[in-house]
């Protein structure tokens, strides 16, 4: 009779253990998939939040609009403070601001005769996102002096000709939205925009 029932006993705690140890290992693993969950959040979220620089870079340098209320919104949901909100601002106003300013004396040099070259200029280029926002606001604004200047700067960072071509793709969409609020009024206004012609420019400039 004993030796049966210590079998029993045995039998029972074995089964006892061994389920409880599969509970456990689930447990384990659930933690494994929680903790991947969360620094996947938090991966997705570092990933929108340079996405959102970028477009918000773009949308100003642009001058669109709506496009930049609609940014500034996604910045707020991506995390961003209200101090690096205006700072990415800042940055791409001080890039076409900047571009503006090379224009102009570019433009009076042409017109003075001298081949000058003007490329003095101090742009904030410490961190990657003044660097994003650099490199997105001048190329929208195509100016090939600032966008050297950040695409130095870019390589130094680390930042990969994959990164930037996808900031250049981000530039050509804005901008395009941005033109067609103009394209929008004019057509309203009972403009018809002119199909552009290879005549409008002499060959010698090299557009």
């Amino acid at each position: 009779m004993y030796p049966f029932t210590i079998f029993l006993v045995c039998r029972v705690l074995g089964n006892f253990y061994k389920r409880e140890l599969i509970d456990y290992s689930k447990v384990f693993v659930s933690h494994k998939t929680i903790i991947g969950n969360i620094l996947s959040m938090g991966q997705l979220k570092k990933t929108e939040k340079l996405r959102e620089i970028i477009n918000l870079g773009a949308s100003i340098a642009a001058g669109c609009q709506p496009c930049t209320k609609y940014h500034i919104k996604k910045c707020i949901e991506a995390s961003m403070s209200g101090i690096e909100i205006h700072e990415i601002i800042d940055q791409a106003l001080q890039v076409t601001a900047e571009a503006f300013q090379i224009m102009s004396l570019k433009a009076i040099n042409y017109a003075n005769g001298s081949n000058k070259k003007v490329v003095e200029f101090d742009l904030k280029c410490e961190t990657k996102r003044d660097v994003l926002v650099g490199l997105v606001s001048s190329y929208t604004i195509n100016n090939t002096d600032i966008f050297d200047f950040f695409l130095k700067s870019a390589y130094k960072l680390g930042i990969g000709d994959s990164e930037i071509s996808n900031i250049m793709e981000t530039s050509k969409f804005i901008y395009s939205k941005a033109k067609a609020h103009v394209d929008i009024l004019s057509e309203n206004k009972g403009l018809i925009s002119q199909v552009y012609s290879k005549q409008d420019c002499s060959s010698g400039c090299g557009c």
